[in-house]
């Protein structure tokens, strides 16, 4: 008698139902990860969102699903944690050129008497 094996390339579940197989998540690598565009990687989450819940109201195992998920997750939240230590730096170096600006002496932009003492003006 010959066993039924899942193979291991497979990306749907062996699992029919009336709806169809319901497709794993594909493994990205977090390489990969970092450089999609945040708008992919937002599609991305929610996708995956809506075929775990799908798998998990089908009764399949969801880890897959949930570790793909993670994965995603965490880059976004990176970038956003960049994305606002870049903010800070840049307003905290705003505020250091102001400072340094008001600071600074007062020019006189009236150049008139160097102008007379270099005997341009009479």
């Amino acid at each position: 008698m010959q066993k039924n094996v899942k193979r291991q390339g497979s990306t749907t579940s062996t699992h029919a139902s009336a709806r169809g197989p319901i497709e794993q998540p594909e493994a990205v690598n977090m390489d990969v990860l970092a450089t999609m565009l945040e708008e992919e990687l937002v599609n991305r989450f929610m996708l995956m969102q809506e075929t775990h819940e799908r798998a998990a109201a089908r009764g399949y195992n969801t880890l897959r699903w949930e570790v793909e998920m993670a994965y995603v997750k965490r880059e976004l939240q990176i970038r956003r944690h960049r994305r606002e230590e870049h903010d800070r730096w840049s307003k905290a170096c705003e505020r250091e050129f102001m400072a340094q600006e008001y600071a600074a002496p007062h020019a006189d932009l009236d150049n008139s008497g160097f102008l007379k003492s270099i005997g341009m003006y009479a």
